[in-house]
């Protein structure tokens, strides 16, 4: 029988089983390796609570009764925990009463099937609820990536009604530069007519006046403000120039870029997240321009820069440093982001492109970063990966082909 696999990384679909008479536990691994699945046992609720820690399958087949902790009592810990609130379990029992359907299905169970399991019927029902999870999955990426797109135009919006003021502003201080210039000129004309008019006690006046006023430090110090003022209204208008671009609506086209300025332009947006968490270092390389969507670019590397941060501040041993490295050579470009952060286990490491998959604690993390990073990357016939070690930092590195050219998403087929 033909193997299943998950459209998300193209691995073999695991479950796990949880049913303490050994030899119904058998039966349905064995039928379930036949139908080409990933199984694995557990004979008790502690178990099984241990093996999702160990890794979280893709769907739980799990008994009521079980010695220790009873399955409504597993179902109730893994609802507790986001990484494993949305795992569908379809609950298994010889219990045929209403009551403890009822009350299965209240727990969030997604089915519940009487013992002993007819193969096909149990076949049937775990791939239904594997493509269901799959659907609701999809459905929710796509619901981000519209509400992304929404930020995007509302951001536009703002960045154009900051720039309109901000631009009659910095115009103002550079006329008011010129106009100081004017007000000094005339000033030092009639301090030289006074001075050479003859008159010793008007001047001895003038003096006194110039000095009690400290006219001589406003005179300096008007300068350096309105040259301060007008250095920040330009950092102003880069930051809200950098929002522009980046939050440019994505009309899929494909043109020419800088990924360096494309990096800039992101750090620039971003540049309070890291700047009170790590020291950034650019270690930028001699870039060709890729053909490619900038505008998709700019939203991993803004991914990868966040996430970096995060991990260094989570260590929290002091200010740790994040490192943007680009090269190049005659096939691609590349692009890391490392950070001196925490680190990730080899076992996260194979899970972090997995939608909704986040080690940040509630409220701080979608799980969606990543996997979005991963799909726009693979849609300009790249790749995204990842190499760590726990205590030891992390790197990513995107490579773009030179000769990228955008793979039209679900949605873009449809419409052609």
């Amino acid at each position: 029988m033909h193997e299943v696999t998950l459209p998300e990384n193209g691995s073999r679909a695991a479950i796990l089983v949880v049913d303490d008479s050994r030899a119904a536990q058998l039966l349905m691994t064995l039928q379930l390796q036949r139908a080409g699945y990933e199984v694995v046992g557990a004979a008790t609720g502690e178990q099984a609570l241990e093996a999702v820690a160990r890794r979280i399958p893709d769907l739980i087949l799990l008994d009521i009764g079980l010695p220790g902790i009873s399955g409504f009592e597993v179902m109730a810990a893994l609802k507790q925990a986001p990484e494993t609130a949305e795992i569908p379990v379809i609950m298994i029992s010889a219990a045929t009463d209403l009551e403890s359907q009822v009350r299965g299905f209240d727990s969030g169970v997604v089915d519940y099937l009487s013992k002993p399991t007819h193969e096909p019927v149990l076949l049937a029902r775990i791939k239904l609820h594997l493509e269901l999870s799959r659907l609701r999955r999809l459905q929710a990426q796509l619901l981000q990536n519209e509400k992304m797109a929404s930020i995007g135009q509302l951001a536009a919006g703002i960045a154009h009604e900051i720039n309109n003021p901000m631009g009659f502003i910095n115009s103002n201080l550079t006329t008011m530069m010129k106009y100081l210039d004017k007000f000094e000129r005339y000033l030092g004309t009639l301090e030289e007519l006074l001075r050479n008019s003859g008159s010793s006690e008007a001047w001895q006046q003038a003096e006194k006046l110039r000095t009690m006023l400290k006219l001589d430090y406003v005179r300096r110090d008007v300068h350096a403000l309105l040259q301060e003022s007008s250095e920040g209204a330009q950092r102003v208008m880069k930051i809200v120039q950098d929002l522009k671009t980046f939050s440019h609506g994505d009309t899929g086209g494909m043109e020419p870029a800088d990924l360096n300025c494309c990096l800039d332009s992101t750090i620039n947006i971003i540049w309070n997240q890291i700047k009170y968490v790590a020291n950034l270092v650019r270690d930028y390389g001699h870039l060709p321009p890729v053909v490619c969507n900038a505008q998709q670019l700019n939203q991993v590397f803004l991914n990868l820069l966040v996430n970096a941060a995060h991990a260094v501040q989570a260590k929290g041993d002091g200010q740790g440093t994040v490192t943007v490295s680009t090269w190049a050579d005659h096939a691609a470009v590349y692009v890391a982001v490392s950070d001196t952060g925490c680190g990730i286990s080899e076992e996260l490491q194979r899970r972090v492109f997995e939608p909704f998959f986040t080690t940040k604690e509630v409220g701080k993390g979608t799980g969606l970063g990543l996997s979005i990073s991963q799909e726009i990357v693979k849609r300009h016939g790249g790749e995204l990966t990842v190499k760590s070690r726990p205590g030891n930092g992390t790197t990513f590195t995107v490579r773009i082909p030179l000769e990228a050219t955008v793979v039209p998403d679900a949605r873009q087929r449809n419409e052609e």
